[in-house]
């Protein structure tokens, strides 16, 4: 489980302003950031760990975001190529920094939180072992193809002359370190 900033606006915390000008830091930190914004109901629990974000619902968007403001305990942004700005006035928010969001439970609507999460790019990495391996001339290019049959996967690289003079040149370095 991540730890998270938190700012509550019934907290006598003394880290409550410090977590709030973190929270603002990163905020206005996303700038030209590609962010998907979700609004989701608090379940009947009042659980908020219970919430789905992973399943995107009817109103979620993905833009990037410009202009973001933490004014007071108001959060403020402008989707790109939007005039108008939004605005949530916050009863509480929490910083997820290892998931890169921000939950905003909203003053006006005690029963919805709205996330703003930045979107990164997440790679698969898988191994092969025990693999076959071909390589094939097509034009210019070279194909090189990996199969695990055991996985029943097969990919195929194309490379091009500088991509293969790269890959031979770091074969070629590891062969002899």
């Amino acid at each position: 489980m991540s730890q998270k900033i938190v700012w509550d606006s019934n907290s006598n915390e003394v880290d409550n302003p410090t977590n709030l000008g973190l929270i603002k830091e990163w905020w206005e930190n996303l700038n030209g950031q590609k962010i998907l914004q979700a609004q989701r109901i608090i379940p009947p629990s009042g659980n908020p760990e219970e919430i789905d974000w992973d399943t995107k619902q009817r109103f979620d968007q993905e833009y990037i975001l410009t202009s973001p403001q933490l004014r007071g305990i108001t959060v403020y942004g402008t989707p790109e190529g939007q005039a108008q700005e939004f605005g949530y006035t916050a009863r509480r928010l929490e910083l997820d920094s290892d998931n890169q969001s921000l939950s905003v439970y909203l003053q006006s609507r005690p029963d919805t939180v709205i996330r703003f999460s930045l979107i990164t790019v997440k790679y698969e990495r898988f191994t092969l072992k025990d693999v076959e391996i071909e390589a094939t001339k097509e034009g210019p290019d070279v194909l090189l193809l990996v199969r695990d049959r055991g996985k029943k996967i097969e990919i195929v690289f194309k490379l091009n002359a500088g991509q293969l003079h790269y890959l031979l040149s770091q074969l070629q370095e590891i062969r002899e370190g």
